[in-house]
């Protein structure tokens, strides 16, 4: 890498180029220019030189992107912690469609490109224990997804990215977008969404669907249009009737945010053989739930639960319980617990019990100080009937494979086929927490482990279970 004042730092390996510039802030204030070359995305990505911002690598997949295919924009940033990273992105207009937006750690060798751990949908993370060999560093990467609609030059103006280190930013950026060579024709359907609330409390449940007006076209399995989940909420698919799909509906949700931040979908573009149906952004406000006294007079005569939800047979763990367990630790994150504490408890007293245990769990195992929520949850968990449950711990990526996903059950029966008529294995109570190992999937069952010292394992519907 040639070093500021030693020329322009030009590199050509024989293919596209790619310009990523980083701005140095120090007193002398110079810039370094590199160009590299657009190399397959487990090939090559460009060196950055070190300043008082962040080491910012750029890494294009596929090198020669085609019309009507998905392009991939990487930036690899030299910072372990993914949450104290914002990217600041251009505009994207013209042919680029943005499909999905990914942001997670990797585990980076920044002396030969080489990285590791490719999935970083829903957070997971690198496996650090050293089994990738020496040299390696946990970074933060994020995946600019598009879609391609139509051939020609495509620009991209400079991403900004900040970390406490400071400020990088990127050159702007021209992408060449070759024509397919057997490009068909396709059919473009705009999709609507129907029934979505203009807003919603934390702890609230609502259900809309996405459907589009073009009933002669038919329409993929529900699945198909499933979204990523973000973190946060409870996203659960409905069960849709033949007649439903004939007349254009192609995507029940349920939603129950349990957190005050806005529930939002990226716009996406999905294809199926040779229709392409285009899915509009979404994006729902979500609004503190209004806290409650912990002995409340009108908890004796609440209405129903609504939406078929069960009472919860004892009442949430007062606060208390948190305040007990690390006092230091609340006082420097109560903010932070409060709002988990209220949104959990308001799901409990709803009947939704399974939903406010998996929100306590996630909380405990991706929040920085997410131990304080064990006393809390296992308390929760004793009034449910549950014991022997295991503490959660950080996600990592196993060696050369994918992690386990982490869930709670609705109660249900666990079958040792994934069939109604199946033989039943055992019963899992209401809150019970699971791991569904990679691919123990077959149609609308999954196969599951509980996470306890009892070791239970089968397949349950795939509706009895929330991911989180």
């Amino acid at each position: 890498m040639e070093k500021p004042g030693m020329g322009n730092g030009r590199r050509n390996h024989g293919g596209g180029l790619l310009v990523m510039r980083l701005i140095n802030t120090n007193p002398h204030n110079y810039t370094c220019v590199f160009f590299a070359a657009l190399l397959p995305l487990a090939a090559f990505f460009a060196v950055a030189q070190e300043g008082p911002g962040p080491d910012v690598f750029v890494r294009s997949s596929p090198d020669i992107p085609l019309a009507g295919s998905q392009w991939t924009l990487s930036l690899f940033i030299r910072h372990d912690v993914p949450e104290e990273v914002t990217v600041f992105a251009p505009p994207f207009t013209g042919s680029l469609f943005l499909d999905q937006v990914l942001k997670g750690p990797r585990l980076v060798n920044p002396a030969t490109g080489q990285a590791l751990a490719e999935k970083t949908a829903g957070g997971k993370e690198p496996d650090e224990s050293g089994s990738a060999g020496s040299g390696f560093e946990r970074w933060t990467v994020m995946e600019y997804r598009f879609m391609l609609n139509s051939p020609g030059t495509v620009s991209l103006d400079p991403f900004a990215v900040v970390t406490p280190l400071g400020r990088t930013e990127t050159a702007p950026l021209a992408v060449n977008v070759q024509k397919a060579s057997t490009a068909a024709e396709f059919t473009r359907l705009r999709m609507v969404w129907d029934n979505v609330p203009a807003s919603l409390k934390s702890g609230e449940s609502a259900v809309f669907v996405l459907r589009v007006n073009s009933p002669d076209v038919p329409l993929p399995e529900a699945a198909f249009f499933m979204p990523s989940i973000p973190q946060g909420v409870v996203l659960e698919q409905d069960r849709l009737s033949p007649d439903e799909q004939t007349a254009g509906l192609a995507l029940r949700l349920k939603l129950i945010p349990l957190v005050a931040s806005s529930f939002v979908l990226p716009p996406r573009q999905l294809s199926r053989g040779s229709v392409v149906f285009e899915i509009p952004a979404l994006r729902i406000p979500v609004s503190p739930a209004p806290p409650r006294a912990e002995h409340s007079p009108l908890a004796e005569t609440a209405p129903p639960a609504e939406n078929g939800a069960a009472e919860p047979p004892e009442s949430f763990p007062a606060f208390d319980v948190l305040a007990e367990s690390q006092p230091a630790l609340l006082k420097k994150h109560r903010d932070k617990c409060e709002a988990v504490y209220h949104t959990a408890r308001n799901l409990w007293e709803r009947g939704y019990t399974a939903d406010a245990l998996a929100l306590l769990r996630q909380n405990e195992r991706d929040y920085s100080a997410g131990t304080i929520f064990i006393p809390l949850r296992r308390e929760a968990e004793r009034r449910l009937g549950l014991e022997r449950t295991k503490d959660e711990t950080a996600k990592k990526f196993p060696p050369g494979g994918k992690a386990a996903q982490s869930a709670v059950a609705r109660e249900t029966v666990v079958r040792r086929i994934p069939d109604t008529a199946g033989e039943e294995a055992a019963r899992l109570k209401e809150g019970q927490p699971l791991r569904i190992a990679p691919g123990g999937a077959h149609k609308a069952w999954v196969r599951i482990t509980s996470h306890d010292s009892s070791g239970v394992s089968g397949w349950v519907p795939e509706e009895k279970i929330i991911l989180y």
